[in-house]
């Protein structure tokens, strides 16, 4: 499986698009993400690639590609939930955050954002990734977001106000490595090739 730590409800949090780090991340539609709590506990994850606007992905061993999955299967999950889930585990957490560019460029390109200002609706909404879970839970309680010079967010932190966790911890680490669909494509051809390879090798240690 990818990166699905969470079951995706099927009342979703309508995004809001205009001025959020949601928006700026469709706009760009490109990026890379990696979950900082499997880069402490490995030492590396490589992560997982999105195109939001063709609905593809790959890494952790899975890709979604022209309509197909690879390395996984779908089990009693349409394709598109698999994509949205895989989705949502880092975006659910940007939909409402505002961008402010004044702002955070006065302060070092970071935002600080008290949880409970832009997420009460949460709390009554059916709506469990982690980080959402999390603040419902009142150990949350706040983000903080390291941006690009473009106002692109390369680093998410959480405060938590109890257990292990107390203080600020890393989230997730956000890359834009591609620059346009023609660079996507090639690695993400050269993923599904790896993945197919990988299943044969398999297949014929099972035959043996």
């Amino acid at each position: 499986m990818g990166l699905i730590f969470f079951i995706n409800a099927s009342t979703k949090s309508k995004p809001q698009t205009t001025n959020t780090v949601y928006s700026s991340l469709l706009d760009k539609n490109f990026y890379h993400v990696r979950d900082a709590y499997l880069v402490q506990l490995y030492g590396e994850n490589t992560g997982m690639s999105f195109d939001l606007a063709k609905k593809q992905l790959f890494g952790a061993d899975v890709a979604i590609k022209d309509g197909n999955l690879y390395g996984d299967e779908l089990v009693d999950w349409s394709l598109e939930d698999y994509y949205e889930n895989e989705e949502d585990y880092f975006l659910d957490a940007t939909r409402h955050i505002p961008i402010d560019k004044k702002a955070i460029k006065e302060n070092q390109f970071k935002q600080t954002i008290v949880l409970q200002d832009i997420w009460s609706h949460f709390k009554s909404e059916d709506v469990t990734n982690d980080v959402i879970e999390n603040f419902k839970q009142g150990n949350l309680t706040q983000l903080r977001i390291s941006y690009n010079k473009n106002y692109l967010p390369i680093k998410l932190e959480g405060f938590y106000k109890s257990g292990e966790e107390k203080g600020w911890k890393d989230l997730f680490y956000i890359d834009y490595p591609y620059e346009n669909q023609s660079m996507f494509d090639k690695e993400l051809d050269a993923y599904v090739k790896t993945i197919e390879s990988q299943t044969t090798q398999e297949s014929e240690v099972e035959d043996d």
